[in-house]
């Protein structure tokens, strides 16, 4: 109904953001999904109700069906039975996913869901099983039981005659009876004596003790089955991360969980028909409310510890000892989503409870809540992490892992404390505030209990209460604004809306100087300092420029990283006259006297600084970290307009009132773009002499030969050099790390790894000199005198080459576990693309246009195929190839303007890695010449398909 009234509201309408709502398509899922899942879950409820006369146990039911429903969607990508996994999920989700993964844009938003053999199976047994659960329900229900079952409940009644006074549990009508007066020590260990009584109470149920194995047995699962596979790119070894990650896709069982018990716990007495016993004892009220919350605050401590025992039983069982104690009690029973999390949550709970002195209402609002929330974080709907409670840096973030073995939680853990603190600092607001609201045995309604609560605050009780809520009050604003000092003031943090607004005020401003002609970078000059400790860094560089033009150039413009702080700006032999300088755009425009004339050069110095300031919640700032930085060239002024600074998504543009691309390269026929270099439109062809520092105990990798390295001041120093002009996309790296050197066939072969990450080294040597040794016979000799391949941290996934290096995530072979085939293949797959990389962008100089990186990537990905075949025999290409596709199929969903033809590709990886190498594979087995010449959108693709089906192979595409 919101879709379909959504045009007549205004929303989006206006701006043509939104198109018509497709009726029949909604329909049509709501009566194949949505009506059917209803009727499922409320003939479920029901079954469980009347088979059992508890209204618990159908939470308890749909929480298990919801668990079971978590665990088939996670296990479904990576899962050798697909089709089991479809059929037993209760809602279809797992099979309409696989139907979606291929669709297109504009199929997802207009095509009628098609109805796969896997969901139509699907649809008739969960059909079957809904009418199954009716029948038994209607035929098993007696009335009487739940009437007699009602009967024998006491009533509880108000007593509107007698309103408590200063002591809630002394009544002063007709004679007064003695109340002995309980110290703060005595009141303490009676809460702590319930709080046991409870506990055993709670795992005396045969109920609750079944619920705790099986989400014992969900750990271990996880841990023991798929977990490295659905989140990672190979099977992963058992690392203490990994097992501490089953906290995150469960988070929300188990905060269900806890709402639920906190608030079923909390109102015990009245549910179980003891309120009069608990009303008519004289220990105070918050004796009880405590004893209740640290009960939870146990069976929380409970859980966070068969997360323990499951990851320490997995890694055992795996033979693995490797085992980070710290981790486990970081992870597990700190903030991030751990225990002092789920006390937090439970705190909630209990708020709420006692705010609405209703158990239902409890639960609705409680559960409504934190799902509210952490559905606002995932969606992107709440992105400050400071308005969603409970939610801090690293617990939920933009990647799969945010923890990685070489640099930790890194910069997110520096805001931990504030966002911590500040949940803290609430929940016991929160906990203050039950404390003060809460009335236990008779019902009161709102207005008694404010009548209570005035009467309450001038006692020595009350007045210590209203002091804590202050000082939570105080603590929590203390927290919040440094949060907001660190993140928005010092880092600069911008929402996706504001960031969308600069990035379309910026293109507004300045997109008119797109096509000005500036110098190219022909040489550079640098001393660089890193301070990782600190995420600082200092430089002085001296680049050479040239005018490659046929005209003057009189003016030249300056763009800059948020981080960088120029100091010194000169050039050698001409004077810059500045005319603009835009700090809210980060642009500056100078005049360059004299003029820049055709074919000379001038040099350019500066001296400057890096630094990030305050913390960030989700932004790793991997170029500047404390322990593996990979700092890009945009620690240098970028000379001219900055095209990727532009919104690529066309329906971002939308919104921005810019014009909607066609792509996002220009044609070869752009004259402009075609004189620049595809990896750096900066310089054409670079040569760099560079002496890198950083703090004693890391190394230092740069592009080139490293000339010479020495310790200075406790400081390691490194010098490096071009061997031949090269490209200016390198990367500078620092990390703690350890050297393994060996020889590739006469080429020097360098692994650089975290020290800890020993496991697969044997194998990462042999696919490097296998690939070298294999790669010089198809592609002549390596261009390069060292060739070095690096580890850098986890969250940064993407594979990076330049010049002779190669960095490598951790994600990627350093610790998986390479028992199978398929995942130490990987390892020698990757190998081979990347070191074919560093030929080929050794060997061609591909323009700025349609079509590059099919030159750069997918032909990389062509030799990586034939290298496995030659190595591991036959079969190889049309594995992988089977994989490609199937990726290419799923990421093209994603493809934010329009998929383009193979050979106009525009930086769509998906294209020119996935369906590129499909590509090159064809025409290689046809043995025909590759042409640049297709008028049709298709024709590519297609034609190579009808071809090769022709020629009498096997189809490899199909």
């Amino acid at each position: 109904m919101g879709i379909l009234l959504f045009s007549f509201l205004g929303s989006g309408g206006a701006t043509g953001q939104f198109g018509p709502a497709p009726l029949g398509q909604l329909v049509h899922a709501c009566v194949l999904l949505t009506i059917p899942n209803l009727v499922f879950l409320v003939t479920f409820s029901v079954f469980l109700v009347v088979m059992f006369r508890k209204a618990a146990a159908a939470y308890i039911g749909v929480l298990l069906i919801f668990i079971c429903f978590l665990i088939a969607v996670s296990t479904r990508s990576e899962s050798s039975h697909v089709l089991l996994v479809e059929l037993l999920d209760p809602f279809g989700y797992c099979a309409v996913k696989h139907i979606i993964d291929k669709m297109d844009i504009l199929e997802l938003n207009t095509a009628y869901l098609t109805v796969s053999t896997a969901l139509l199976w699907n649809r008739i047994i969960w059909g079957a099983v809904s009418i199954l659960l009716f029948g038994t329900s209607f035929l098993k229900y007696k009335f009487k039981h739940f009437v007699a079952q009602t009967a024998k409940k006491p009533r509880r009644q108000k007593e509107p005659e007698c309103l408590p006074q200063e002591e809630p549990f002394q009544k002063k009508c007709g004679n007064t009876a003695f109340v002995p007066a309980y110290g703060l020590r005595t009141s303490l260990t009676k809460s702590v004596g319930f709080a046991w009584l409870e506990m055993k109470s709670m795992f005396r149920s045969p109920i609750f003790s079944l619920i705790m194995f099986t989400l014992f047995l969900m750990f271990l699962g996880y841990n023991l089955l798929w977990t490295s596979a659905h989140y990672l790119t190979t099977s992963h070894l058992p690392l203490t991360s990994v097992m501490t990650h089953a906290r995150i896709p469960m988070m929300i069982v188990i905060a269900l969980m806890l709402l639920i018990l906190s608030g079923e716990l909390l109102f015990k007495d009245r549910s179980s028909g003891v309120w009069l016993l608990t009303d008519a004892m004289p220990t105070p009220s918050w004796v009880f409310v405590l004893s209740r919350w640290l009960t939870m605050g146990s069976l929380a401590f409970f859980i966070a510890s068969l997360i323990l025992v499951a990851g320490l039983v997995s890694q055992l069982a795996m033979g693995f000892t490797d085992i980070e104690w710290g981790l486990y009690i970081r992870d597990l029973y700190g903030s991030r989503f751990g225990w002092m999390t789920a006390l937090q949550i439970i705190t909630l709970a209990f708020f709420c409870g006692a705010l609405f002195n209703s158990r239902l209402k409890g639960h609705i609002f409680s559960i409504g809540i934190f799902m509210f929330i952490a559905m606002s974080v995932d969606y992107k709907l709440i992105e400050q992490y400071r308005f969603g409670f409970s939610f801090v840096p690293g617990g939920f973030g933009p990647e799969k892992y945010n923890y990685s073995q070489m640099n930790g939680y890194g910069v997110l853990d520096a805001g931990l404390f504030w966002y911590a603190g500040a949940w803290t600092a609430l929940a016991a607001l929160f906990f203050v505030i039950t404390l003060l609201l809460w009335n236990r045995g008779v019902d009161r309604s709102l207005k008694e209990r404010w009548q209570m609560l005035r009467q309450k605050l001038p006692t020595s009780s009350g007045r210590v209460l209203a002091v804590t809520m202050i000082l939570c009050l105080f603590l929590f604003g203390c927290f919040q604004y440094g949060i907001h000092d660190n993140l928005i003031r010092k880092a600069g943090y911008r929402t996706k809306a504001q960031k969308e607004a600069v990035a379309a005020a910026y293109e507004k401003k300045y997109a008119k100087y797109r096509e000005t002609p500036q110098p190219k970078v022909t040489n550079l000059d640098l001393t660089l300092d890193l301070f990782p400790a600190k995420r600082q860094a200092a430089y002085t560089a001296r680049l050479e420029l040239e005018n490659k033009t046929g005209e003057p150039m009189d003016t030249l413009h300056l763009d800059w990283d948020q981080k960088l702080t120029v100091a010194e700006l000169y050039c050698d032999g001409h004077s810059l006259e500045k005319l603009e300088e835009d700090s809210e755009f980060r642009h500056a425009i100078y005049r360059l006297q004299p003029a820049l004339a055709p074919g000379n050069t001038m040099g350019l110095n500066i001296k400057a600084t890096l630094a990030y300031k305050g913390f960030h919640q989700s932004d790793f700032q991997g170029d500047l970290t404390y322990n593996g930085s990979v700092l890009g060239t945009d620690f240098l002024p970028f000379f001219g307009y900055d095209r990727s600074r532009e919104l690529d998504e066309n329906k971002k543009r939308l919104r921005q009132g810019l014009d909607l691309l066609d792509s996002r390269m220009d044609r070869v026929d752009n004259l402009f773009s075609r004189a620049n270099r595809f990896e750096s439109v900066q310089s054409d062809s670079l040569t760099w002499n560079m002496v890198i520092s950083s703090d004693g105990d890391q190394t230092v990798i740069g592009p080139g030969e490293r000339v010479n390295a020495w310790q200075e001041k406790g400081r390691n120093y490194a010098k490096f050099r071009s061997e031949h002009p090269g490209s200016m996309d390198f990367k500078i790296i620092s990390a703690r790390l350890a050297t393994r050197a060996f020889d590739c066939q006469g080429v020097a072969c360098r692994l650089f790894h975290d020290p800890r990450h020993t496991y697969n080294l044997q194998v990462v040597e042999d696919a490097m000199q296998k690939a070298v040794s294999w790669l010089s016979g198809k592609l002549g000799p390596y261009p390069y005198s060292v060739a070095r391949v690096v580890e850098k941290p986890l969250y940064d996934e993407d594979f990076i080459t330049f010049a002779n290096v190669t960095a490598v995530s951790e994600a990627h072979g350093w610790t998986a576990d390479i028992q199978t085939d398929k995942d130490g293949q990987y390892i020698y797959l990757t190998m081979a693309r990347e070191l074919a990389r560093q030929w080929i962008l050794d060997a061609l100089k591909t323009a700025d246009v349609q079509g590059a990186e099919l030159l750069t990537q997918s032909i990389t990905q062509y030799y990586a195929f034939r290298f496995m075949d030659e190595t591991w025999g036959p079969g190889q290409t049309e594995k992988w190839l089977d994989k490609a596709y199937k990726d290419y199929e799923k990421d093209r969903a994603d493809e934010a303007i329009e998929e383009k033809p193979l050979i106009l590709v525009d930086k769509a990886a998906y294209l020119s890695k996935e369906n590129g190498s499909i590509s090159w594979v064809i025409i290689a087995h046809l043995r025909i010449k590759f042409c640049l010449l297709f008028d049709g959108k298709v024709a590519f693709f297609i034609s190579f398909c009808n071809t090769y089906k022709n020629s009498g192979e096997q189809n490899t595409m199909s």
